[in-house]
């Protein structure tokens, strides 16, 4: 059995006080305040604009890609649609990111997934990417705004073998479309 001397003792009591200040307080000390992160711009975008600003359904072509050559033609005609709805939950602003409501879905294949995915953006409103994995698929998002209207590709990646295929991508398209988001968003 060690024995623990009197300066072994407050050696580990004080490591163990500068651990404990580490997470769970910025330099300030104070629970639940971020420390400051060098070079963090987000040019006064809020995580709550960043969810108004995309919230919304939006749809695009999506493109099966083919588990083999064998495995027969791709699903080239599907469509996928994201819709954004602002969960109210509390985001982080360095980096800028927010929890946001998903439901994913295709025209052909199948899919509807919901649940909470996450924007990030680098304090502009014109362009965030949406992180979702759901229990068929996981979803990368590219979401930008043109002309006032936004406009999406990305990738996705199947879970679930009774999918057409291995992954899926959606590109940017005239013909995509948003209904939501406020152009003046701040």
């Amino acid at each position: 059995m060690a024995r623990w001397s009197g300066s072994r003792l407050a050696i580990c009591v004080a490591s163990a006080s500068v651990v404990a200040g580490c997470f769970l307080g910025g330099q300030t000390g104070q629970p639940g305040e971020e420390a400051p992160t060098s070079g963090c711009d987000t040019s006064g975008v809020s995580p709550d604009a960043l969810a108004r600003a995309f919230e919304g359904q939006h749809s695009a072509a999506l493109s099966w890609l083919r588990a083999s050559p064998d495995a027969g033609p791709p699903v080239t005609d599907d469509e996928i649609t994201i819709d954004v709805v602002d969960a109210g939950l509390a985001g982080t602003t360095c980096p800028l990111s927010v929890p946001v409501t998903v439901t994913i879905t295709t025209r052909d294949t199948g899919i509807h997934e919901t649940g909470t995915g996450t924007l990030f953006s680098s304090g502009v409103l014109d362009f965030v990417r949406l992180e979702f994995s759901g229990q068929r698929v996981n979803v990368t998002v590219f979401l930008q705004r043109s002309n006032g209207m936004i406009e999406l590709s990305g990738s996705l990646r199947s879970l679930d073998s009774s999918l057409p295929g291995p992954s899926a991508t959606f590109q940017i398209r005239a013909t995509a479309t948003g209904t939501g988001g406020s152009p003046g968003a701040p």
